[in-house]
């Protein structure tokens, strides 16, 4: 193997840790979801699909060297920007940013680093004197292991920014080593001084009054604890989670819960402050499991608990267990639980979004006693109910009553929603009378929250509301977290975001293809077919590879390390396609042929799907066919002297993934579903076989 062979390993090793990086940082600042993921992964692939175009065109000898430095110069500050944005733009903890200056800031600080990466790599190919092909393979390795290296040895034992330090020294070697510059070697420093003197205090600055108690990186994001006055608030990835001490919230969901079902004695606490388990403990239950996802989220609620509370979860009753949720409880045996309680926030994200599917209460109701219940508490809302609200709150409604025979639901200001097989008795007069018999006395709950919580009237509102929408919430349909994102984009702007996630699926996927089609048209106007296969080909794989990590997180759990897999899964794939011998004179043969694989896939996948292992061969075989169809378009390119290079190619595969990543994730595949999205990606790429 060539030396110079190791810079495309560069490139992908560095640039990937990097984009996760920001990613992590990014949902810091602008307390992110999917739609925040979005905007930056299509941001930076915007930037590295421009840079690959301009540095096609870059005939100075050292560029190549340069962009080494300038990726290494430029990290940190990139990365700082990010991290301290939210202080700089005077924004407090757990304040959402707008949508336009989401847009605005992710442009200013991520579009400068990926255009230069972008440059990178057509400058690789004259550089190293390779095909595109091989260049492309080499740069998926080096992709392929910088995924291994952050998923299951940096992150949470290394903190991002000192990551980020790391590679930002990496490619200022690189660059010493390509333009064999000793006076460069003082650039080193440059990481050292910005990584220990500014970040420091670009991170730890806070609005007047606040102070950060803990701060701690885990695998699942930042987690930020903030006292202000006597109050301690937490914070997971920008978002608000709990406060502590907060005895009216902590007091409201375990008392009502047990007026409800006051015979319940074994008790699945599903998130929430652990707060919650000491007024439970007040109860007779026989015992109580509290699961939470992040053990480090478990460690910093234990950390800011009082000397009594902390006590509290030492009762031999209390189980404390970090695991996903819905992979726990298909580990359970049936009849485990009387009470289950789902305390977590509302579904404004692909992944709280499987706690509120039909699969999800399927799944609880085989664990549940003959008589059990689940009740869950969304946000709630006095007087108005926006139409997003409706049909969020509506489809996980509709979704309980699907499985259980009876679903029970408070008035609106409170929101909170109760299962069974077994009749409910949700009177205002019962419930007191439970409450009553418990013989306890509270400090906030009392019985006219009852009483306002299940009146009549209100109760009967709020379900003839909730009934105009006759839509549920399934895995594979998850339309309770695109109107999720509705609300979000009600409350936080972006009036052209709320148009296109409230139209009708027909009208998304005709918006969706018939630009795909005048782009179609105008490269085969211009004689340039190839990039229309490479730009479907990038479009598709970035689609299925999104839609493939939704459906495990449904149906295997959100087991970090596997999600990662599959996507170094996917990068190897890439890899070892590009370095597949093919045939030169039968390449236009051959990229057909892999067409026909992807559009075979399609049908396949939906049958597939139900086995774990068949997630990383449907990834790796996604991968290895964009891997082997870039490799054929660079020899065709090059066999037919059409004035295409390897930077257009890239470019074009970049442009695809950005359409891939963005409208899939937000609006084909909530809106119209798995089979939806795989016969719009289908029409899609058939169009590269005509």
């Amino acid at each position: 193997m060539k030396t110079k062979y190791i810079y495309p390993l560069v490139i992908g090793f560095s640039s990937l840790i990097l984009q996760i990086a920001l990613i992590r940082a990014a949902l810091r600042t602008f307390s992110g979801n999917e739609l925040v993921i979005g905007i930056v992964l299509s941001v930076w692939l915007i930037g590295v699909a421009l840079g690959s175009m301009i540095g096609r065109r870059i005939s100075i000898k050292s560029a190549f060297g340069l962009t080494f430095l300038l990726v290494g110069v430029l990290a940190e500050p990139t990365f700082g920007l990010l991290h301290g944005l939210r202080n700089f733009l005077s924004f407090a903890p757990g304040e959402v940013i707008p949508l336009k200056e989401t847009l605005i800031w992710s442009f200013i600080s991520i579009f400068p680093i990926s255009t230069i990466i972008g440059a990178q790599f057509p400058l690789a190919i004259d550089y190293i004197e390779a095909h595109s092909g091989r260049v492309y393979g080499l740069e998926s390795a080096g992709a392929f292991l910088g995924g291994c290296l952050f998923t299951f040895v940096l992150s949470e034992r290394i903190p991002t920014g000192t990551t980020v330090a790391m590679m930002s020294v990496l490619n200022i070697f690189a660059a010493l080593f390509v333009l064999r510059l000793r006076i460069l070697l003082p650039v080193l420093i440059l990481p050292l001084v910005f990584h220990t003197v500014l970040m420091p205090y670009i991170t730890d600055t806070y609005p007047e009054g606040m102070q950060i108690i803990r701060r701690v990186e885990s695998r699942y994001g930042e987690i930020e604890a903030v006292k202000y006055k006597k109050q301690i608030n937490i914070y997971h990835s920008g978002k608000f989670l709990s406060s502590y001490p907060d005895p009216v919230t902590e007091e409201l969901l375990p008392h009502l819960t047990m007026s409800i079902r006051p015979e319940a004695e074994k008790i699945l606490l599903i998130g929430g402050s652990m707060a919650a388990v000491r007024e439970f403990l007040r109860y007779p239950i026989k015992n109580i499991t509290y699961i939470e996802i992040d053990p480090q989220l478990i460690d910093v609620f234990f950390n800011i608990l009082d000397r009594h509370d902390r006590a509290m979860l030492d009762d031999d009753r209390v189980s404390i267990i970090s695991a996903d949720a819905r992979h726990f409880i298909k580990s359970q045996q049936e009849n485990e639980y009387d009470l289950i309680v789902l305390n977590l926030p509302e579904p404004t994200t692909a992944n709280l979004n499987r706690f509120y599917t039909m699969e999800f209460f399927w799944q609880t109701r085989k664990v549940l006693s003959s008589d059990g219940a689940i009740v869950m508490k969304l946000p709630g809302s006095s007087g108005y109910i926006s139409d997003g609200m409706k049909r969020a709150y509506g489809a996980i409604y509709n979704s309980m009553k699907a499985i259980f025979r009876y679903v029970e639901n408070s008035s609106s200001e409170y929101s909170i929603f109760i299962a069974s097989d077994t009749p409910l008795n949700s009177s205002v007069q019962m419930l007191k009378e439970n409450f009553k018999h418990s013989g306890l006395t509270t400090k906030y709950f009392n019985e006219s929250i009852l009483e306002d919580a299940f009146s009549p009237f209100k109760v009967e509102l709020l379900r003839q509301r909730l009934s105009t929408f006759g839509g549920v919430n399934l895995d594979r349909r998850p339309v309770a977290y695109l109107y999720s994102l509705t609300l979000w984009s009600e409350a936080h702007g972006g009036r052209w975001l709320r148009s296109i996630l409230g139209a009708k699926v027909s009208t998304v996927v005709i918006l969706f293809i018939f630009p795909i089609i005048g782009i179609k048209a105008f490269l085969k106007l211009k004689k340039w077919d190839i990039h229309y296969t490479i730009f479907s080909t990038g479009l598709f794989t970035m689609s299925y590879l999104t839609i493939l990590i939704l459906l495990f997180q449904a149906g295997v759990g959100y087991v970090y390390e596997m999600i990662g897999l599959l996507t170094a899964t996917y990068m190897a794939g890439g890899a070892i396609g590009a370095f597949i011998p093919f045939r030169q004179k039968q390449t236009k043969l051959f990229i057909r042929v892999l067409d026909i694989v992807l559009v075979t896939l399609l049908l396949l996948t939906p049958i597939l799907i139900d086995r774990e292992i068949s997630f990383y061969i449907l990834c790796c075989i996604a991968g290895m066919v964009g891997g082997a169809q870039f490799k054929l378009a660079g020899q065709l390119t090059t066999k037919t002297k059409q004035s295409l290079s390897g930077g257009m190619l890239y470019a074009s595969d970049l442009l695809g993934a950005v359409l891939g990543a963005f409208v899939t994730t937000l609006i084909l595949f909530p809106l119209s579903g798995l089979n939806g999205t795989l016969l719009t990606l289908g029409i899609i790429k058939a169009l590269s076989l005509l």
